[in-house]
C-alpha cells in the first residue's frame, strides 16, 4: 500500500489526543525515533508520510509516539501498520460532515472488526493502537498474567497477576505484556512538551486469563516416512506447504517417528542430518514438536504404509538366534521389536537392549541439543513395543490377525520361557508351563479353553501366568523409562509412553484382547493404574489411544466398548496424578470422531472459572496427509481445532493454558512391584458427560456459514480497493486545497488541519 507508513507507526484518535507515527519531533512536527537504536530509527517514518490524524475538536492534540522496530518481526509489523493506516483513513474518510448512511457503518464495521482483529492476533505487539468506540479510539493498557520469558527481540517482562473484565466463557489467548522505555513527544499546535513515561504493548484482548486452562494442545502426527528408509528428507516443498496450512488452522504442533532403523545403520554409528533438516523447518514454520524414540519396525500394524525396519545388524545377531525377536506358541517369530526376554543380556555386541536403546537417546539429545535448548521439542514419547506402544506385539496383521481377533500370547522365545520356569518354580510350581489352551489370533474368547466360562484365566495358575506376563511388561517399561530420563536429565521436555485402545471383547468377561496384549484388566481387576503408577515415577505422560471411537461404531459381535476403555484409562491417570494425552487410532475427518475426541478431551465440560475438573494435556491427531489436506476436510478440521483451543485464539505459550515445562527432574526411588499392585484394586472411574459442550458444527449449516465466509472475504477485497480508490481521489488537490473530505495541511506548517 503506497500510502502506507513502511514501519514503527500507528495513528489513531484520542479524547484528549491523536496517537500518530514518528519519534521524538519538534515544533515543525519533524522528527525521529526515539531512543530507538540505529535500524528502528533507520526505518522510523517521518511526520510527512504519516502525520494523517483525525481532529473533530479545537482542543484536539497530537501525541507522536516512537516504538522501536524489534517488537515484532518486520513483516508482520509492516502488515499490521498497513491495516491501522488504512483504518484510520477509512474512520477519517467517514467523519466527512453530513449524514452517516448504513454502508459507511456497515464499512467501519467490516474493516475494524475482520481486517485489525486478525492482524493483531497474528502480531500481538501491535495491539495496543486502537479500540473503536463510535469514532473514537484509545490507547489502552492493561496487565496479563504470567510468567516471565525472553523473546527473541529482548525481555518481555510480564506481571505476575492481572486481569480484565471477563465477558464470555470463550477466551483469546493472552499475550505477555511487553514493556519497553518510550519517549513520548506531546503537540500542540504551537507549543511542544516532551515527556518520558512506559508504555505497555498489550494483546488485542480484555479477557481474563482463567478460560485458557481449558485450551488443549493439538499436534498433528507426520507422515510415517517423512524421513525415508535411506535417511532422505522426501519431499520438503510439498511438506513444508503441509507445515503452512497446519500453522494457520492453529495447530500448536507436530509429532513424529524418530526411528532406529534409520539412524543407527552400523552398531553405535548415527546419522542425524537428515532430521536435523526436518527439525529446523517445523522450528520456522512456528510449530511444536514431540519427537517418539521409535525402537519398533514400521510395517505390519493398522494404518502403516511403508515399511521401516529395525537395523539389520540386529536382524543379522536374530539370524542365528531368532530368540531375540517375540514369538508365539507355535514358533512364530515377530521382528516388529526385541522381545524383553533379552533386556538384560548382551547379545549385540558388547551391549544389552536396554543399553542400545539408552545410548541412541543420549545421541538424540547431544545431536539435538539446540532443538531442545531453545524449547521446540516439548515431548519425547519413548517408544515401548510395537507400534512404539507398551504392550506385546499379540494381534500382528502380518501374521493372519484380523479384527476383532483375541490375538496370541506373545513370550515362547526361550529367553521368556526360561524366566517364567523360574518364576513358577520359586513360586513352588516347578510344572507350571505356558499356556496351550489360548487359541490362535483370530479365535473368539469362547472358542478357547484360557478365556471361555470358568477358562483357565480364573484357575490359580492361569492368574499367576497373567500376573507374570504383565508384571514383565511394566519392569520393561520401567527400566527403558529410567534411562530415558538419565538421557534427557535436565532438559525442559516431558517424557511419555503410549498404552495402546485393545477395545474389542472389554465387555466380555475375559477381555481376551487384552490379556494377550499384555494388559491384565478384568472387571475386578484395574490393569491400567498400575501402568500409570509405574509412569508417575518418571513424571511421564499416558498417551492412550482410540479416543476418536463410540461403542456404536464397533460390531456387536466385538463386544467392542472404546468409550468405556477410554473412561477407565484417562480416570487411571488422574487418579495416580499424572498427565493423560491422548490420540485417534484411526484416520477419521467426521465431526462425529471429532465430537467424540473434544469429550473425552473435557470430560467434564468447559469450566469459566478456571481449569476443568479433568482435562487432557494435549491431543495427537492422526495423520497428516492427502487426505487432510483436502479442503473440505481441512475446514472441518480448522474448526476442531478451534474447539480444542476452546474457542480461543492459538497460544505459543504452554505456561499460559497449563503446567510449565520444567527441565526434568530423576526418577523417583524405584518402586516395588507390590507397591505398583496395588494399584490394582478397581475403583469407579470418574464420570465422564455424554456429549461434549463444544461440538463441532457440519451439514447444511456449517457450509452455509463457509459460503458466507467466502463472500465476507470477497467484500472485504473491493471494499478495501473501494475506499483505497476513494481516498487517492480526496487526496489529488493541490496542497492546501479544500476538498470534500478535510483542508490538507503539510506537516512542516505545525498547524492542524480542520475540517
Amino acid at each position: 500500500m503506497s500510502s502506507s507508513p513502511t514501519a514503527g507507526a500507528f495513528a489513531s484518535s484520542l479524547d484528549g489526543g491523536t496517537a500518530s507515527a514518528g519519534g521524538e519531533g519538534g515544533e515543525d512536527g519533524s522528527g525521529v525515533g526515539a531512543e530507538m537504536g540505529d535500524e528502528a530509527a533507520g526505518d522510523s517514518v517521518s511526520s510527512a508520510s504519516s502525520w494523517a490524524a483525525l481532529e473533530s475538536t479545537k482542543a484536539r492534540r497530537k501525541t507522536v509516539i516512537g516504538i522501536r522496530r524489534g517488537i515484532v518481526p518486520a513483516a508482520e509489523y509492516d502488515e499490521a501498520m498497513d491495516w491501522i493506516f488504512l483504518e484510520l483513513r477509512i474512520r477519517d474518510w467517514m467523519e466527512v460532515p453530513g449524514e452517516i448512511g448504513f454502508g459507511r457503518l456497515f464499512l467501519l464495521y467490516f474493516f475494524n472488526v475482520l481486517h485489525l482483529a486478525p492482524v493483531f492476533k497474528k502480531s500481538p505487539a501491535m495491539a495496543a493502537s486502537v479500540h473503536i468506540k463510535g469514532y473514537e479510539s484509545r490507547a489502552r493498557t492493561q496487565s496479563t498474567g504470567c510468567s516471565q520469558r525472553k523473546y527473541a527481540a529482548g525481555q518481555w517482562m510480564c506481571s505476575s497477576t492481572g486481569s480484565s473484565r471477563r465477558n464470555n466463557k470463550l477466551n483469546q489467548c493472552p499475550i505477555p505484556t511487553i514493556s519497553k522505555s518510550i519517549e513520548a513527544q506531546e503537540v500542540t499546535s504551537k507549543h511542544t512538551t516532551i515527556m518520558s513515561t512506559e508504555v505497555k504493548v498489550l494483546p488485542f484482548t480484555d479477557k481474563e486469563n482463567a478460560a485458557l486452562a481449558n485450551y488443549v494442545p493439538v499436534y498433528v502426527m507426520l507422515p510415517l516416512g517423512v524421513i525415508t528408509s535411506d535417511n532422505e528428507f522426501e519431499k520438503p516443498r510439498v511438506l513444508r506447504k503441509q507445515l503452512k496450512k497446519l500453522k494457520k488452522a492453529g495447530v500448536d504442533g507436530v509429532m513424529v517417528d524418530v526411528w532406529w532403523g534409520i539412524i543407527e545403520t552400523k552398531p553405535r554409528c548415527y546419522d542425524w542430518i537428515a532430521y536435523r533438516k526436518l527439525f529446523q523447518m517445523v522450528k520456522e514454520e512456528g510449530l511444536r514438536l514431540q519427537a517418539i524414540m521409535s525402537f519398533h519396525q514400521c510395517g505390519g500394524n493398522v494404518g502403516d504404509v511403508v515399511f521401516i525396519p529395525i537395523p539389520q545388524w540386529v536382524r543379522d545377531v536374530g539370524e542365528y538366534d531368532p530368540d531375540i525377536f517375540y514369538t508365539n506358541r507355535k514358533g512364530t517369530r515377530n521382528q516388529e521389536y526385541l522381545s524383553l526376554g533379552v533386556d538384560n543380556l548382551p547379545l549385540f555386541g558388547s551391549r544389552t537392549a536396554v543399553e542400545i536403546y539408552s545410548d541412541y537417546m543420549k545421541s538424540f539429545r547431544k545431536a539435538m541439543s539446540d532443538f531442545l535448548e531453545e524449547g521446540l521439542i516439548t515431548d519425547i514419547e519413548v517408544g515401548l513395543g510395537p507400534a512404539g506402544e507398551m504392550r506385546y506385539p499379540s494381534y500382528p496383521e502380518t501374521q493372519g490377525w484380523v479384527y476383532p481377533g483375541i490375538g496370541e500370547f506373545q513370550c515362547y522365545d526361550k529367553y521368556l520361557r526360561a524366566d517364567f520356569k523360574a518364576a513358577a518354580t520359586k513360586a513352588g510350581h516347578p510344572e507350571w508351563e505356558l499356556p496351550d489352551d489360548a487359541g490362535e489370533y483370530n479365535d473368539t474368547p469362547d472358542a478357547t479353553q484360557f478365556f471361555g466360562a470358568d477358562g483357565t484365566y480364573l484357575t490359580e495358575k492361569g492368574k499367576f501366568f497373567l500376573t507374570w506376563y504383565s508384571n514383565k511388561l511394566i519392569k520393561h517399561g520401567d527400566q527403558i523409562l529410567d534411562l530415558a530420563n538419565q538421557a534427557f536429565l535436565g532438559c525442559k521436555v516431558k517424557l511419555a509412553a503410549k498404552v495402546s485402545g485393545i477395545h474389542w471383547w472389554y465387555k466380555d468377561d475375559s477381555h481376551a484382547a487384552e490379556l494377550t496384549s499384555g494388559y491384565y484388566n478384568l472387571s475386578d481387576r484395574d490393569g491400567y493404574r498400575p501402568l500409570a503408577r509405574m509412569l508417575s515415577r518418571h513424571y511421564a505422560i499416558l498417551n492412550f489411544t482410540c479416543v476418536e471411537m463410540r461403542d456404536s461404531e464397533q460390531p456387536a459381535e466385538a463386544k467392542s466398548a472404546p468409550e468405556e476403555l477410554v473412561q477407565l484409562v484417562l480416570s487411571a491417570g488422574w487418579r495416580e496424578e499424572i498427565e493423560v494425552a491422548c490420540e485417534n487410532a484411526l484416520n477419521r475427518y467426521d465431526k462425529e470422531a471429532y465430537n467424540q475426541m473434544l469429550k473425552n478431551a473435557r470430560p467434564n465440560g468447559i469450566n469459566e472459572n478456571g481449569p476443568p475438573e479433568h482435562r487432557i494435556s494435549a491431543l495427537t491427531y492422526l495423520r497428516l496427509g492427502d487426505d487432510l489436506m483436502k479442503s473440505s476436510n481441512l475446514s472441518l478440521f480448522k474448526v476442531f481445532v478451534k474447539k480444542m483451543h476452546a474457542d480461543q485464539d492459538f497460544c505459543s505459550n504452554p505456561e499460559d493454558y497449563y503446567k510449565p515445562i520444567v527441565p526434568l527432574e530423576r526418577s523417583k526411588s524405584e518402586f516395588s512391584i507390590d507397591y505398583i499392585l496395588e494399584a490394582t484394586e478397581p475403583k469407579e472411574p470418574f464420570p465422564f458427560d455424554d456429549e461434549t459442550d463444544m461440538p463441532v458444527g457440519g451439514g447444511f449449516s456449517y457450509w452455509i456459514k463457509a459460503l458466507f465466509t467466502k463472500f465476507i472475504s470477497m467484500f472485504k477485497y473491493f471494499g478495501t480497493r473501494w475506499i483505497m480508490d476513494e481516498d487517492c481521489k480526496a487526496d489529488q488537490g493541490p496542497v492546501g486545497a479544500v476538498t470534500s473530505r478535510r483542508t490538507l495541511v503539510p506537516p512542516e506548517s505545525g498547524a492542524v488541519a480542520e475540517t
